[in-house]
């Protein structure tokens, strides 16, 4: 098995360490008065490697407030493993409070399962 230092190191001559997202489309559906769902497809390309990740987004946003987010990937097979995958939202300060199901209370790692029970959690 690989170590994960291993393939960083592969990923940094692919080039992923210097990606740059584009954007293809985003498309906005009312599901229902309470419901949108807005997709959006991009690609993860890099500087040094023709080869991308297929990245397609789904925000379901309810009118409560909540949101759902699902990502699916889809890397070119001439690529390294993926060693980790993860996503960066930034939102209006307003919005200081935010509510999980998962592991938890505090920010945690696949490797520390045991310490972070699965439950319902806020944060701010």
């Amino acid at each position: 098995m690989r170590s994960s230092k291993k393939l960083g190191g592969q990923w940094v001559i692919a080039g992923f360490d210097m990606a740059v997202e584009e954007t293809v489309s985003v498309e906005a559906i009312q599901k229902s008065p309470q419901v949108v769902s807005i997709y959006v497809e991009s690609k993860l390309k890099t500087p040094v490697h023709e080869s991308c990740i297929e990245c397609n987004y789904e925000y379901i946003v309810y009118g409560n407030g909540e949101m759902d987010i699902n990502l699916y990937v889809k890397p070119d097979r001439n690529l390294p493993p993926l060693p980790r995958i993860g996503l960066l939202m930034e939102v209006p300060g307003r919005f200081d409070t935010f509510t999980w199901y998962g592991r938890g209370p505090q920010e945690n790692y696949w490797d520390r399962k045991e310490g972070y029970p699965v439950g319902l959690y806020s944060g701010s």
